[in-house]
Protein backbone atom coordinates (compact mmCIF):
# COMPACT_ATOMS: atom_id res chain seq x y z
CA UNK A 1 0.00 0.00 0.00
CA UNK A 2 1.31 3.22 -0.70
CA UNK A 3 2.30 5.53 2.19
CA UNK A 4 -0.48 8.09 1.79
CA UNK A 5 -2.93 5.01 3.01
CA UNK A 6 -2.20 5.54 6.43
CA UNK A 7 -4.88 5.13 9.19
CA UNK A 8 -6.58 7.99 10.46
CA UNK A 9 -6.40 7.18 14.07
CA UNK A 10 -8.44 10.04 14.85
CA UNK A 11 -11.00 8.49 12.70
CA UNK A 12 -14.41 11.32 13.69
CA UNK A 13 -15.16 13.96 10.94
CA UNK A 14 -18.09 16.10 11.17
CA UNK A 15 -19.77 16.96 7.55
CA UNK A 16 -22.45 19.67 6.88
CA UNK A 17 -25.13 17.52 5.44
CA UNK A 18 -28.63 19.55 4.89
CA UNK A 19 -27.14 22.33 7.20
CA UNK A 20 -26.89 20.14 9.90
CA UNK A 21 -23.62 18.27 11.32
CA UNK A 22 -22.93 14.89 10.79
CA UNK A 23 -20.75 12.66 12.61
CA UNK A 24 -18.74 10.72 10.44
CA UNK A 25 -17.11 7.32 11.28
CA UNK A 26 -15.63 3.75 10.47
CA UNK A 27 -18.64 1.65 10.86
CA UNK A 28 -20.23 -1.66 9.05
CA UNK A 29 -22.51 -0.93 6.47
CA UNK A 30 -26.51 -1.83 6.13
CA UNK A 31 -28.73 -2.21 3.26
CA UNK A 32 -32.56 -3.42 4.31
CA UNK A 33 -34.97 -4.43 2.03
CA UNK A 34 -38.82 -4.73 2.64
CA UNK A 35 -40.51 -8.18 2.52
CA UNK A 36 -44.00 -7.20 1.00
CA UNK A 37 -46.42 -9.86 1.86
CA UNK A 38 -50.18 -10.60 2.09
CA UNK A 39 -52.64 -7.54 2.46
CA UNK A 40 -53.64 -6.95 5.94
CA UNK A 41 -55.47 -3.60 7.68
CA UNK A 42 -54.31 -0.33 7.74
CA UNK A 43 -51.50 -1.81 5.35
CA UNK A 44 -50.58 1.62 3.56
CA UNK A 45 -50.04 3.54 7.15
CA UNK A 46 -47.52 0.53 7.88
CA UNK A 47 -45.56 0.73 4.70
CA UNK A 48 -44.98 4.42 4.54
CA UNK A 49 -43.95 4.13 8.52
CA UNK A 50 -41.65 1.99 7.80
CA UNK A 51 -39.92 4.08 4.78
CA UNK A 52 -40.37 7.27 6.81
CA UNK A 53 -38.42 5.35 9.43
CA UNK A 54 -34.83 6.75 9.85
CA UNK A 55 -31.90 4.95 8.70
CA UNK A 56 -29.95 3.19 11.67
CA UNK A 57 -27.19 5.84 12.23
CA UNK A 58 -24.30 3.62 13.21
CA UNK A 59 -24.30 2.14 10.30
CA UNK A 60 -22.85 3.63 6.57
CA UNK A 61 -25.95 3.32 3.92
CA UNK A 62 -24.99 0.82 1.19
CA UNK A 63 -27.52 1.56 -2.06
CA UNK A 64 -28.09 -2.12 -4.13
CA UNK A 65 -30.99 -2.08 -6.54
CA UNK A 66 -33.26 -4.19 -4.80
CA UNK A 67 -35.11 -2.46 -1.64
CA UNK A 68 -38.35 -4.78 -1.38
CA UNK A 69 -39.43 -8.18 -2.90
CA UNK A 70 -43.28 -9.83 -2.48
CA UNK A 71 -42.50 -12.80 -0.58
CA UNK A 72 -45.38 -14.65 -0.53
CA UNK A 73 -45.12 -14.74 -4.53
CA UNK A 74 -41.82 -16.54 -4.21
CA UNK A 75 -42.58 -20.51 -4.78
CA UNK A 76 -40.42 -23.11 -3.57
CA UNK A 77 -39.87 -26.75 -5.79
CA UNK A 78 -39.85 -29.83 -3.29
CA UNK A 79 -35.97 -29.86 -4.71
CA UNK A 80 -35.55 -26.67 -3.63
CA UNK A 81 -36.93 -27.44 -0.15
CA UNK A 82 -34.66 -30.75 0.59
CA UNK A 83 -32.03 -28.40 -0.73
CA UNK A 84 -32.78 -25.90 1.94
CA UNK A 85 -32.89 -28.84 4.47
CA UNK A 86 -36.87 -29.75 4.72
CA UNK A 87 -38.48 -33.07 3.78
CA UNK A 88 -35.19 -35.03 4.35
CA UNK A 89 -37.28 -37.63 6.85
CA UNK A 90 -40.06 -39.70 5.95
CA UNK A 91 -42.23 -40.65 8.57
CA UNK A 92 -44.05 -43.82 8.33
CA UNK A 93 -44.01 -44.78 12.09
CA UNK A 94 -47.92 -44.02 13.43
CA UNK A 95 -46.46 -43.20 17.06
CA UNK A 96 -43.32 -40.98 15.33
CA UNK A 97 -46.19 -39.50 13.12
CA UNK A 98 -48.50 -38.58 16.08
CA UNK A 99 -45.71 -37.00 18.27
CA UNK A 100 -44.06 -35.24 15.48
CA UNK A 101 -47.52 -33.53 14.66
CA UNK A 102 -48.20 -32.52 18.42
CA UNK A 103 -44.55 -30.91 18.27
CA UNK A 104 -45.03 -29.46 15.19
CA UNK A 105 -47.65 -27.70 16.43
CA UNK A 106 -46.37 -25.85 18.93
CA UNK A 107 -43.22 -24.91 16.67
CA UNK A 108 -45.59 -23.32 13.95
CA UNK A 109 -45.10 -26.35 11.81
CA UNK A 110 -47.50 -28.97 10.22
CA UNK A 111 -47.36 -32.12 8.90
CA UNK A 112 -47.62 -32.93 4.96
CA UNK A 113 -48.96 -36.19 4.27
CA UNK A 114 -47.70 -38.27 1.25
CA UNK A 115 -50.59 -40.79 0.56
CA UNK A 116 -54.63 -40.65 1.58
CA UNK A 117 -53.70 -43.10 4.46
CA UNK A 118 -51.84 -41.06 6.27
CA UNK A 119 -48.85 -43.64 6.87
CA UNK A 120 -46.23 -41.56 5.43
CA UNK A 121 -45.73 -37.95 6.16
CA UNK A 122 -42.89 -35.04 5.93
CA UNK A 123 -42.74 -32.17 8.82
CA UNK A 124 -43.44 -28.84 6.55
CA UNK A 125 -40.96 -25.93 7.47
CA UNK A 126 -42.33 -23.08 9.57
CA UNK A 127 -43.61 -19.81 8.37
CA UNK A 128 -40.38 -17.89 9.55
CA UNK A 129 -37.95 -21.37 8.20
CA UNK A 130 -39.68 -20.59 5.07
CA UNK A 131 -39.67 -17.04 4.49
CA UNK A 132 -35.39 -17.50 5.31
CA UNK A 133 -35.58 -20.20 2.48
CA UNK A 134 -37.34 -17.70 0.01
CA UNK A 135 -34.99 -15.12 1.16
CA UNK A 136 -31.85 -17.59 0.29
CA UNK A 137 -33.66 -17.93 -3.38
CA UNK A 138 -34.26 -14.11 -3.76
CA UNK A 139 -30.58 -13.62 -2.93
CA UNK A 140 -29.69 -16.31 -5.53
CA UNK A 141 -31.41 -15.23 -8.24
CA UNK A 142 -31.06 -11.34 -7.95
CA UNK A 143 -27.05 -11.56 -7.54
CA UNK A 144 -27.74 -10.06 -4.02
CA UNK A 145 -23.73 -10.68 -3.11
CA UNK A 146 -22.44 -9.07 -6.42
CA UNK A 147 -24.69 -5.82 -6.22
CA UNK A 148 -22.85 -5.49 -2.73
CA UNK A 149 -19.47 -5.84 -4.16
CA UNK A 150 -20.48 -3.72 -7.28
CA UNK A 151 -21.61 -0.50 -4.89
CA UNK A 152 -18.21 -0.98 -2.63
CA UNK A 153 -16.07 -0.96 -5.91
CA UNK A 154 -18.36 1.18 -8.51
CA UNK A 155 -18.16 -1.36 -10.61
CA UNK A 156 -18.58 -0.23 -14.25
CA UNK A 157 -20.10 -2.44 -17.30
CA UNK A 158 -16.51 -2.58 -18.79
CA UNK A 159 -14.94 -4.44 -15.69
CA UNK A 160 -13.36 -1.37 -14.30
CA UNK A 161 -13.10 -0.67 -10.46
CA UNK A 162 -11.81 2.22 -8.44
CA UNK A 163 -11.41 2.60 -4.77
CA UNK A 164 -13.42 5.65 -3.67
CA UNK A 165 -16.09 4.44 -1.89
CA UNK A 166 -13.48 2.26 0.64
CA UNK A 167 -11.32 4.93 0.99
CA UNK A 168 -14.21 7.12 2.11
CA UNK A 169 -15.97 4.57 4.40
CA UNK A 170 -12.42 3.66 5.47
CA UNK A 171 -11.66 6.78 6.93
CA UNK A 172 -7.86 6.60 5.46
CA UNK A 173 -5.78 9.86 5.67
CA UNK A 174 -4.28 10.15 2.26
CA UNK A 175 -5.28 13.69 0.72
CA UNK A 176 -7.66 14.59 -2.33
CA UNK A 177 -4.63 14.88 -4.47
CA UNK A 178 -3.10 11.58 -3.65
CA UNK A 179 -6.54 9.80 -3.86
CA UNK A 180 -7.06 10.86 -7.38
CA UNK A 181 -3.26 9.97 -8.31
CA UNK A 182 -3.46 6.89 -6.50
CA UNK A 183 -7.00 5.79 -8.96
CA UNK A 184 -4.87 6.24 -11.62
CA UNK A 185 -3.34 2.39 -11.00
CA UNK A 186 -4.86 -1.02 -9.44
CA UNK A 187 -2.21 -1.52 -6.61
CA UNK A 188 -3.65 0.63 -3.77
CA UNK A 189 -7.40 -0.67 -5.00
CA UNK A 190 -5.57 -4.66 -4.57
CA UNK A 191 -4.41 -3.76 -1.30
CA UNK A 192 -7.74 -2.17 0.22
CA UNK A 193 -9.62 -5.86 -0.82
CA UNK A 194 -7.29 -7.27 2.40
CA UNK A 195 -9.72 -4.63 4.17
CA UNK A 196 -11.46 -7.26 6.00
CA UNK A 197 -13.09 -5.63 8.52
CA UNK A 198 -14.67 -2.70 6.89
CA UNK A 199 -16.01 -5.06 3.82
CA UNK A 200 -17.37 -8.63 5.54
CA UNK A 201 -18.99 -6.20 7.90
CA UNK A 202 -21.36 -5.24 5.56
CA UNK A 203 -24.86 -6.60 6.14
CA UNK A 204 -28.79 -6.82 4.87
CA UNK A 205 -31.77 -7.19 6.75
CA UNK A 206 -35.09 -8.42 5.01
CA UNK A 207 -37.76 -7.01 7.03
CA UNK A 208 -41.12 -8.14 7.29
CA UNK A 209 -43.87 -6.54 9.20
CA UNK A 210 -47.52 -7.87 10.00
CA UNK A 211 -50.45 -5.99 11.98
CA UNK A 212 -53.50 -7.36 12.54
CA UNK A 213 -56.81 -6.61 14.57
CA UNK A 214 -56.74 -7.90 18.43
CA UNK A 215 -60.11 -8.84 18.25
CA UNK A 216 -59.94 -12.07 16.49
CA UNK A 217 -56.72 -13.27 17.54
CA UNK A 218 -58.17 -12.82 21.23
CA UNK A 219 -61.81 -14.63 20.03
CA UNK A 220 -60.05 -17.47 18.53
CA UNK A 221 -57.92 -17.99 22.13
CA UNK A 222 -60.85 -17.67 24.51
CA UNK A 223 -62.64 -20.20 21.65
CA UNK A 224 -59.66 -22.67 22.39
CA UNK A 225 -59.43 -22.16 25.99
CA UNK A 226 -62.98 -22.73 26.25
CA UNK A 227 -62.72 -26.04 24.01
CA UNK A 228 -59.88 -26.92 26.39
CA UNK A 229 -61.81 -26.71 29.59
CA UNK A 230 -65.04 -28.61 27.93
CA UNK A 231 -62.25 -31.51 27.65
CA UNK A 232 -60.23 -31.19 30.83
CA UNK A 233 -63.46 -30.23 33.16
CA UNK A 234 -66.30 -32.14 31.79
CA UNK A 235 -66.93 -33.93 34.60
CA UNK A 236 -66.00 -30.88 37.27
CA UNK A 237 -68.64 -28.55 35.69
CA UNK A 238 -67.47 -25.44 38.84
CA UNK A 239 -63.92 -25.84 37.41
CA UNK A 240 -65.13 -25.62 33.80
CA UNK A 241 -67.12 -22.60 34.47
CA UNK A 242 -63.78 -20.83 36.46
CA UNK A 243 -62.04 -21.70 33.13
CA UNK A 244 -64.64 -20.39 30.89
CA UNK A 245 -64.67 -16.89 32.87
CA UNK A 246 -60.91 -16.30 33.15
CA UNK A 247 -61.29 -17.24 29.09
CA UNK A 248 -63.65 -14.50 28.57
CA UNK A 249 -61.67 -12.21 30.96
CA UNK A 250 -58.52 -12.21 28.34
CA UNK A 251 -60.53 -11.67 25.90
CA UNK A 252 -62.07 -8.28 27.15
CA UNK A 253 -58.44 -7.58 28.28
CA UNK A 254 -56.66 -8.34 24.86
CA UNK A 255 -59.67 -7.45 22.36
CA UNK A 256 -59.32 -3.64 21.65
CA UNK A 257 -56.63 -2.15 19.23
CA UNK A 258 -54.11 -3.44 17.13
CA UNK A 259 -50.98 -5.59 17.22
CA UNK A 260 -47.94 -4.98 14.94
CA UNK A 261 -45.02 -7.42 14.22
CA UNK A 262 -41.81 -7.30 12.87
CA UNK A 263 -39.32 -9.91 12.12
CA UNK A 264 -36.07 -9.44 10.72
CA UNK A 265 -33.83 -11.88 8.66
CA UNK A 266 -30.02 -10.66 9.18
CA UNK A 267 -27.80 -11.84 6.51
CA UNK A 268 -23.80 -10.44 5.95
CA UNK A 269 -21.46 -10.25 2.71
CA UNK A 270 -19.09 -13.36 2.88
CA UNK A 271 -15.60 -11.07 2.85
CA UNK A 272 -12.37 -13.24 3.74
CA UNK A 273 -8.90 -13.01 3.16
CA UNK A 274 -8.93 -16.14 0.60
CA UNK A 275 -12.20 -14.34 -1.10
CA UNK A 276 -10.48 -11.21 -1.39
CA UNK A 277 -7.31 -13.33 -3.45
CA UNK A 278 -9.53 -15.05 -5.60
CA UNK A 279 -11.59 -11.59 -6.02
CA UNK A 280 -8.00 -9.64 -7.13
CA UNK A 281 -7.22 -12.86 -9.60
CA UNK A 282 -10.64 -13.15 -11.33
CA UNK A 283 -11.60 -9.43 -11.77
CA UNK A 284 -8.44 -7.56 -12.00
CA UNK A 285 -5.13 -9.96 -12.94
CA UNK A 286 -7.26 -11.98 -15.28
CA UNK A 287 -7.97 -10.84 -19.12
CA UNK A 288 -11.59 -12.51 -19.03
CA UNK A 289 -12.73 -10.60 -15.96
CA UNK A 290 -16.08 -9.87 -17.53
CA UNK A 291 -17.18 -13.43 -18.55
CA UNK A 292 -15.61 -14.34 -14.93
CA UNK A 293 -18.20 -11.88 -14.07
CA UNK A 294 -21.13 -12.55 -15.62
CA UNK A 295 -20.57 -16.64 -14.25
CA UNK A 296 -19.45 -15.54 -10.66
CA UNK A 297 -19.86 -18.19 -7.98
CA UNK A 298 -17.83 -16.76 -5.97
CA UNK A 299 -19.69 -13.87 -3.86
CA UNK A 300 -21.89 -15.22 -1.56
CA UNK A 301 -24.07 -13.68 1.67
CA UNK A 302 -24.70 -16.08 4.99
CA UNK A 303 -27.54 -16.35 7.15
CA UNK A 304 -26.52 -14.71 10.35
CA UNK A 305 -29.99 -15.08 12.21
CA UNK A 306 -33.25 -13.14 13.08
CA UNK A 307 -35.21 -11.29 15.49
CA UNK A 308 -38.71 -10.89 16.21
CA UNK A 309 -40.51 -7.48 18.16
CA UNK A 310 -44.32 -6.94 18.33
CA UNK A 311 -46.05 -4.05 20.32
CA UNK A 312 -50.03 -3.57 20.79
CA UNK A 313 -51.57 -0.24 19.86
CA UNK A 314 -54.48 0.49 22.43
CA UNK A 315 -53.86 1.91 25.71
CA UNK A 316 -53.17 5.24 24.50
CA UNK A 317 -55.99 6.13 22.20
CA UNK A 318 -57.45 9.00 22.68
CA UNK A 319 -55.55 9.83 26.34
CA UNK A 320 -53.13 12.45 24.07
CA UNK A 321 -52.73 14.32 21.33
CA UNK A 322 -52.20 11.78 19.19
CA UNK A 323 -54.22 9.84 16.91
CA UNK A 324 -54.34 6.04 15.93
CA UNK A 325 -52.60 6.66 13.04
CA UNK A 326 -50.09 8.67 15.28
CA UNK A 327 -49.38 5.12 17.72
CA UNK A 328 -49.43 3.42 14.66
CA UNK A 329 -46.42 4.94 13.31
CA UNK A 330 -44.57 5.02 16.74
CA UNK A 331 -45.32 1.31 16.86
CA UNK A 332 -43.99 0.51 13.56
CA UNK A 333 -40.73 2.89 14.08
CA UNK A 334 -40.04 1.01 17.89
CA UNK A 335 -40.57 -2.51 16.75
CA UNK A 336 -37.79 -1.70 14.02
CA UNK A 337 -35.59 -0.38 16.23
CA UNK A 338 -36.26 -3.03 18.86
CA UNK A 339 -36.16 -5.80 16.32
CA UNK A 340 -32.33 -4.30 15.85
CA UNK A 341 -30.94 -3.97 19.38
CA UNK A 342 -32.29 -7.61 19.23
CA UNK A 343 -30.00 -8.39 16.90
CA UNK A 344 -26.88 -6.02 17.96
CA UNK A 345 -26.94 -8.61 21.64
CA UNK A 346 -27.78 -11.71 19.63
CA UNK A 347 -24.51 -11.49 17.49
CA UNK A 348 -21.62 -9.96 17.87
CA UNK A 349 -20.70 -9.18 14.62
CA UNK A 350 -23.76 -6.88 13.96
CA UNK A 351 -23.01 -5.05 16.96
CA UNK A 352 -22.02 -1.18 16.23
CA UNK A 353 -19.66 0.88 17.76
CA UNK A 354 -20.42 4.09 18.55
CA UNK A 355 -18.39 7.10 19.70
CA UNK A 356 -17.34 8.54 23.33
CA UNK A 357 -18.34 11.89 23.52
CA UNK A 358 -16.96 12.88 26.38
CA UNK A 359 -15.11 11.65 29.36
CA UNK A 360 -15.32 12.55 33.30
CA UNK A 361 -17.88 10.71 33.51
CA UNK A 362 -17.53 8.22 30.07
CA UNK A 363 -20.55 9.76 27.70
CA UNK A 364 -21.72 8.10 24.25
CA UNK A 365 -24.93 8.92 22.51
CA UNK A 366 -26.72 5.97 22.54
CA UNK A 367 -29.59 5.04 24.68
CA UNK A 368 -32.92 2.92 25.00
CA UNK A 369 -33.63 2.95 21.16
CA UNK A 370 -30.62 1.10 21.25
CA UNK A 371 -32.07 -1.13 23.77
CA UNK A 372 -29.51 -0.39 26.60
CA UNK A 373 -30.55 -1.85 29.76
CA UNK A 374 -28.66 -1.15 33.44
CA UNK A 375 -26.20 -3.56 34.07
CA UNK A 376 -24.80 -3.76 30.77
CA UNK A 377 -20.92 -3.41 30.16
CA UNK A 378 -19.25 -2.47 26.98
CA UNK A 379 -16.06 -2.38 25.47
CA UNK A 380 -13.73 0.68 24.52
CA UNK A 381 -12.37 -0.02 21.75
CA UNK A 382 -8.90 1.62 19.87
CA UNK A 383 -8.70 1.73 15.94
CA UNK A 384 -5.06 -0.10 15.56
CA UNK A 385 -3.46 -1.47 12.33
CA UNK A 386 -3.37 -5.31 11.22
CA UNK A 387 -0.37 -7.08 9.42
CA UNK A 388 -1.47 -5.29 5.88
CA UNK A 389 -1.36 -2.09 7.68
CA UNK A 390 -5.06 -1.64 7.40
CA UNK A 391 -7.40 -0.74 10.57
CA UNK A 392 -8.88 -3.24 12.84
CA UNK A 393 -10.36 -2.47 16.04
CA UNK A 394 -9.21 -3.39 19.53
CA UNK A 395 -10.47 -3.67 22.98
CA UNK A 396 -8.29 -1.45 25.71
CA UNK A 397 -10.89 -1.41 28.44
CA UNK A 398 -14.20 -2.10 29.42
CA UNK A 399 -17.14 0.59 31.38
CA UNK A 400 -20.60 -0.13 32.38
CA UNK A 401 -23.74 2.13 32.33
CA UNK A 402 -24.03 4.23 35.24
CA UNK A 403 -26.63 3.44 37.59
CA UNK A 404 -26.64 6.83 39.23
CA UNK A 405 -27.96 8.37 35.70
CA UNK A 406 -30.87 7.34 34.03
CA UNK A 407 -30.35 5.65 30.39
CA UNK A 408 -31.19 8.52 27.71
CA UNK A 409 -34.49 7.63 25.82
CA UNK A 410 -33.74 8.14 22.34
CA UNK A 411 -37.07 6.22 21.27
CA UNK A 412 -39.52 7.47 18.93
CA UNK A 413 -42.42 9.00 21.14
CA UNK A 414 -40.30 9.38 23.82
CA UNK A 415 -41.74 13.18 24.60
CA UNK A 416 -44.93 11.47 25.50
CA UNK A 417 -42.99 9.00 27.88
CA UNK A 418 -43.24 10.11 31.74
CA UNK A 419 -40.83 9.33 34.52
CA UNK A 420 -40.35 10.75 38.35
CA UNK A 421 -37.67 12.37 39.39
CA UNK A 422 -36.44 12.48 42.66
CA UNK A 423 -38.92 13.98 44.33
CA UNK A 424 -41.42 11.93 42.66
CA UNK A 425 -42.61 14.94 40.01
CA UNK A 426 -43.98 13.40 37.08
CA UNK A 427 -40.90 14.44 34.39
CA UNK A 428 -41.04 14.07 30.29
CA UNK A 429 -37.99 11.50 29.45
CA UNK A 430 -36.87 14.28 26.80
CA UNK A 431 -35.62 16.39 29.19
CA UNK A 432 -32.98 13.69 29.91
CA UNK A 433 -29.69 14.72 28.52
CA UNK A 434 -29.27 13.62 25.24
CA UNK A 435 -26.36 11.01 25.78
CA UNK A 436 -26.24 8.24 28.53
CA UNK A 437 -23.74 7.96 30.86
CA UNK A 438 -20.59 5.05 31.85
CA UNK A 439 -18.98 4.22 34.64
CA UNK A 440 -15.11 2.79 34.31
CA UNK A 441 -12.52 3.55 31.69
CA UNK A 442 -10.22 6.43 32.62
CA UNK A 443 -8.08 6.45 29.78
CA UNK A 444 -11.19 6.21 27.28
CA UNK A 445 -10.36 9.75 25.04
CA UNK A 446 -12.91 11.71 22.96
CA UNK A 447 -12.66 10.80 19.32
CA UNK A 448 -10.67 8.37 19.65
CA UNK A 449 -11.68 5.25 21.61
CA UNK A 450 -15.28 4.18 21.20
CA UNK A 451 -17.81 1.82 22.26
CA UNK A 452 -19.02 -1.44 21.71
CA UNK A 453 -21.40 -3.99 23.99
CA UNK A 454 -19.85 -6.43 25.56
CA UNK A 455 -22.90 -8.09 27.25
Amino acid sequence: MKKAFTVLLTSLVFISVNGQDELKYRRSSLNMILLESENFPRKDLVVDAYYSHPFPDKYNKHDIENKTFEVDKLKLTDSEMIAAGFYKDTLTNPIKIAAAEKVANKLDQKLRYLDDEKTRAVIEPSEDQLTSAKISKFIEENKIAKQIASTWFNRQPDGTMDEGLILERGMYSASSAEIEAAKTGADDLQTLLYDINLLGNTFIIFNKLKFYENEPVANAARVAAKLLADESFKEVPALKQKAYEAADLAYEKFKEGYTVRAISFLYQFDWNKEIAENFKFNYFDNPDKIGNWKNDTLLKMKFIGLGKSSSIVTASIGKDDRSEDDLIKMAVDRNIDNVFSKLQKSYVAFRPVTPITSTEPITAKIGLKEGLEQNQKFEILEFQTDENGLPKLNAIGKVKIDKNFPIWDNRVGAEFEKINDENGNENSTNNLQPYTTFSGGKKAIPGVHFLRLLK
